[in-house]
């Protein structure tokens, strides 16, 4: 019998030897064998990742310390040109100040910078821990009107605990309002949220919902025939049945290896197994139905496999270019140019943020009142749009 490990190079075809494949066959051969790479791909967009991160790292982070470090002499220097009233105009001296408070919560909550704390608490006129107890709470106030929208209302008690409540009563609590929005309850929550905006979503047509039905009978039927390959690999390959004391520990091995393919809806493993242990002299002869269903199958999990790698760059926080050559041969080309430009962008605005600091402490009162009204409309009068709130919500 041969091992776990090995068992997961085959790629079990229909038997190559037959004369004459049907559609239907050759069809599965492609779609068994296009899942496999993409298998291949995603074992080798893991390491790819990981491989961007480290060169990444080990060329931004210094720069990136750099650059924040520079960012805390550049506040001092505006400190004290406000203090000392080199800004003399009331609307830019307030300017000045809510440009101290955006600098300063950056650096200090976002870039983790230290030694600011009294300058913080001059401006924000509250310390810093009084300033992470508001954030924190202003966000359990979001996910409560959150849910409210969403038709997921908390009870009084609720909104209670999970406002003033301890940390450990809080991890319950949200535990059970992420089983209050479950997929399963999902479209009436998004309905509920629409009709709070005063949208309306497109009702279905006819054939739309004759289409869905249909997926879900296909569905059905594939869930049980994944289930009857599951049955008959545990069945054959159980450990109790095996006297050899190596040979049942290799077969313990394998069917920890099944039962995880059958929760992750793996029919390329599952297949694979069945090929190399029990039919490796011979694929048997499926039946058209069979063929059909592990067709389907094989489809939706070569799309899951595809979403995964996707979902895995962004997670990473890939640029859009790297998550299209994940798990490419082109990817370590495409890393090293974005490197590259990464770089080039952060030496420029360390040599811009030293120009700053220049300009500043030889008190260029022309360069200061440029530089105020400048990053005043940048970054306090036209922030960003937070979308995080609506991702989070349709992720």
């Amino acid at each position: 019998m041969k091992n776990a490990s090995e068992n997961k190079q085959v790629v079990p075809v229909i038997d190559k030897k037959k004369k004459e494949l049907s559609k239907l066959e050759s069809l599965f051969n492609y779609r068994i064998k296009r899942v496999k790479r993409l298998k291949d791909s995603l074992n080798l967009a893991n390491k790819q990742i990981h491989t961007f991160h480290q060169e990444a790292s080990a060329t931004l982070i210094p720069l990136n310390k750099q650059m924040a470090e520079k960012q805390v002499v550049l506040v001092k220097a505006l400190v004290e040109v406000f203090d000392d009233k080199v800004i003399k105009g009331k609307e830019q001296r307030e300017k000045l100040e809510e440009l101290f408070l955006f600098f300063l919560e950056d650096l200090i909550f976002e870039k983790e910078q230290e030694g600011l704390d009294e300058l913080y608490e001059r401006f924000a006129e509250k310390t810093i821990k009084e300033t992470e107890e508001e954030a924190e709470q202003e966000e359990k106030e979001k996910l409560i009107m959150m849910m409210d929208m969403m038709g997921v209302g908390l009870s009084e008690e609720e909104k209670e605990k999970l406002l003033n409540g301890e940390e450990e009563e809080n991890a319950e609590l949200l535990e059970e309002l992420e089983r209050k929005l479950s997929d399963e309850n999902f479209e009436a929550h998004k309905q509920s949220f629409f009709e709070n905006f005063g949208f309306q979503e497109h009702k279905k047509s006819q054939k739309q919902l004759e289409r869905e039905e249909e997926k879900n009978k296909e569905l059905e039927n594939i869930s049980k025939t994944v289930r009857q390959v599951y049955k008959e690999l545990m069945k054959e390959l159980h450990p109790d049945k095996e006297l050899d004391e190596i040979k049942r520990l290799e077969k313990t091995s394998l069917v920890q290896e099944i039962t995880e393919a059958y929760r992750n809806d793996d029919l390329f493993t599952l297949l694979s197994i069945q090929l190399t242990q029990i039919d490796e002299a011979d694929n048997k002869e499926l039946s058209e139905d069979k063929v059909t269903y592990f067709n389907t199958m094989l489809l939706n999990q070569a799309r899951e496999l595809e979403e995964q790698k996707t979902q895995m760059g962004m997670e990473a926080g890939l640029p859009r270019p790297l998550i299209n050559s994940l798990g490419k041969k082109d990817f370590d080309t495409f890393a090293k140019r974005i490197i590259r430009e990464q770089t080039k962008v952060a030496k420029n605005d360390l040599k811009e943020v030293n120009i700053q600091i220049k300009n500043v402490e030889s008190r260029n009162k022309r360069y200061i009142k440029a530089f105020v009204e400048d990053n005043y409309e940048n970054l306090i009068e036209r922030p960003p749009f937070d979308f995080s709130m609506l991702s989070e919500i349709f992720r």
